[in-house]
This record gives structure tokens, C-alpha cells and sequence, in this order.
């Protein structure tokens, strides 16, 4: 790859190829890179807002996921092509970033898709929930995760705080804690 650049170093093609390669392969900086250079060029490619996006989430570099995948998605719709955007890891990782950046309420509305399959997506869906004040939802939804996914101490304290929210509960919100100091991990 190294090669055909620098015989052709505006070739966006060979640039992905070589971006998608080394994200897969985990050469995360090599990756970084190459997207960068693409968008330099073409600040429209999708598999490199893509793959820019994902790269950030794994650096927690939340805005600019938000930013990169809200903009594949977008892009997507407006082209009415199905692809990245319909995967449930983008799902978790748009959602994620958004939670991560306060913004509760559009998460709730994307989490779902991928909690079927995730832990984390179906707890931060909860914690949405949670955070907009929605306690019972909130609540289901920790309750959901132990049920899925089973014994899960982030789970359990926040349900036991959605109970106690809802001022219901409160001696049962009580007894789930209790656990939870035996295990202060």
C-alpha cells in the first residue's frame, strides 16, 4: 500500500483499502492517519467519517464520534443506502457519545437498537432513562439488564437508586444495595 501512495498519493481508493485494513488489524495510528488524509481530500467519505468515528470512540473522544457518526447517518439516509449505520455497534457507539455528551434523550432513542445484543447498550439505555428523570422506565430497564445478562453491580445499584427515585420501594431499593457493600469493587 505504502508503495502505490507514493506513486499515486491522491488516491482516495487505495487510502481506504489501506485505512480499513489497519483498522481491522488494530494499527489504530496508521488508521487515524489515513482517514485523515482522506478526509483532507473528500471530507464526504462515509467509510472514512466511518472509521474516523470509531476510532474515536475507542479513544472516548466523544464529540467528534457524535460528529463523524451522525454525519455517516445522515449520509446514508440522504442516499438511501443501508451500511454502517445499520450495524448495532454504531448503534452503541453513536448512543454512547451522545450519553457521554449529556445528551440523554437523542440516546435513549438509538441505544435500544443495539441492546438486544449488549449489555452496555441496554444499561445506558437505562441510564438515559435515569438521567431524564424517567425513574420507572429507568428502573425496567436495570432490571432487564440483571434479568439478560445476570448478576451486575452497576445494574443493581442504579435500579435500587430508579427505585428510591420513585419513592416506592425504598426498603426493597435498600436490601438491593446492601450486596453491594459486601463487594465494594
Amino acid at each position: 500500500f505504502q508503495l502505490a501512495i507514493s506513486i499515486t498519493p491522491g488516491d482516495i481508493e487505495c487510502r481506504t483499502l489501506l485505512a480499513r485494513l489497519a483498522y481491522k488489524n488494530s494499527l489504530h495510528e496508521i488508521a487515524w492517519r489515513e482517514v485523515i488524509s482522506i478526509l483532507n481530500v473528500q471530507p464526504d467519505h462515509i467509510e472514512a467519517n466511518w472509521i474516523l468515528g470509531t476510532l474515536a470512540f475507542e479513544r472516548a473522544d466523544y464529540p467528534t464520534v457524535v460528529e463523524r457518526l451522525e454525519y455517516v447517518r445522515r449520509a446514508e439516509t440522504a442516499q438511501g443506502v443501508r451500511g454502517f449505520s445499520e450495524d448495532n455497534e454504531f448503534a452503541y457507539r453513536l448512543g454512547r457519545s451522545l450519553f457521554e455528551s449529556g445528551k440523554y434523550k437523542e440516546a435513549s432513542r438509538i441505544l435500544p437498537r443495539a441492546a438486544k445484543v449488549s449489555r452496555d447498550a441496554l444499561f445506558y439505555t437505562g441510564r438515559c432513562h435515569s438521567c431524564t428523570r424517567h425513574f420507572e422506565s429507568a428502573a425496567r430497564i436495570f432490571q432487564q439488564t440483571l434479568t439478560t445478562f445476570g448478576e451486575d453491580p452497576e445494574a443493581r445499584f442504579y435500579l435500587s437508586a430508579s427505585l428510591g427515585n420513585l419513592g416506592k420501594g425504598y426498603a426493597q431499593a435498600l436490601r438491593m444495595v446492601a450486596p453491594l457493600e459486601k463487594n465494594r469493587d
